[in-house]
């Protein structure tokens, strides 16, 4: 027993002859080009839809047009983005083809014929450019956005000038220190040639020289307090009771 498929569920196959009502333009055309197969499909892709597009989320009558495309109701073996994409360039094309100009001057490559689609050029305006072959048969998706850009059409893509990298792990701690601490950690050579660089933007704002005081020297470190330890433990009996008559203050402290 053979099931009838529902009315909506077939495939638009583009027609291998120009479409019906085509003008003498698109009879210069010796052979059915890719750009009037992508306009062909547009148009039954967009009767397909009218059908199928519910009214409103309550409309019961229709199947709708996104679930058309999804398993197991679909049956039209493509995706329903390029169903829409084919709508849009038979949307911006399909009045035009045959009367202003023929499908064969314009882009057969479809995702550059999509991107010109997008433009909303004005018909009498994309005729020109055809003509005078700015817009070729030939032409690329990338030349088509070049040409976009110059014109002002859509935005030019954001140049990264470089990758900003992460806070590193010694970035982190330096932040991470005060004033004082940051000189401490710095070398005698990093702290004159910061103090040279101070200096100089207290003179460039009017401060006298004679008044800037000097810098000061770096703090000595003091000493550990395990070395007296580490002293103690390798010292003999006799050398540990010297360490305890010379250094008896420093052992009171550790303890």
């Amino acid at each position: 027993m053979m099931t009838r498929s529902p009315s909506w569920a077939f495939v638009p196959s583009p027609p291998s002859q120009p479409a019906k009502g085509s003008g003498p333009l698109t009879r210069r055309c010796k052979s059915t080009v890719a750009a009037a197969k992508y306009i062909a499909a547009g148009r039954q892709f967009k009767t397909v839809h009218d059908l199928l597009a519910r009214n409103s989320r309550y409309d019961r009558n229709r199947i709708g047009w996104v679930r058309a495309f999804t398993e197991p109701e679909g049956k039209f073996g493509c995706d329903r983005r390029m169903a829409e994409r084919c709508i849009r360039v038979f949307g911006a094309f399909g009045p035009h083809v045959g009367q202003i100009y023929p499908s064969c001057k314009l882009p057969q490559h479809f995702q550059a014929l999509d991107l010109l689609a997008t433009f909303d050029l004005p018909p009498k305006q994309l005729a020109r450019y055809l003509e005078n072959e700015t817009i070729s048969p030939n032409i690329s998706a990338k030349a088509i956005r070049k040409l976009g850009e110059d014109w002002g059409v859509i935005k030019p893509k954001p140049i990264i000038k470089g990758f900003k990298e992460p806070v590193s792990t010694t970035g982190r701690l330096i932040s991470s220190l005060n004033i004082d601490e940051l000189l401490a950690a710095c070398s005698p050579t990093q702290c004159k040639e910061l103090w040279g660089r101070a200096k100089g933007q207290l003179v460039m704002i009017g401060v006298p020289e004679a008044k800037i005081l000097a810098l000061p020297a770096p703090a000595t470190p003091l000493p550990l307090r395990h070395d007296l330890v580490a002293a103690w433990d390798a010292a003999t009996p006799d050398e540990q009771s010297k360490l305890v008559r010379e250094r008896e203050n420093e052992i009171l402290n550790t303890v």
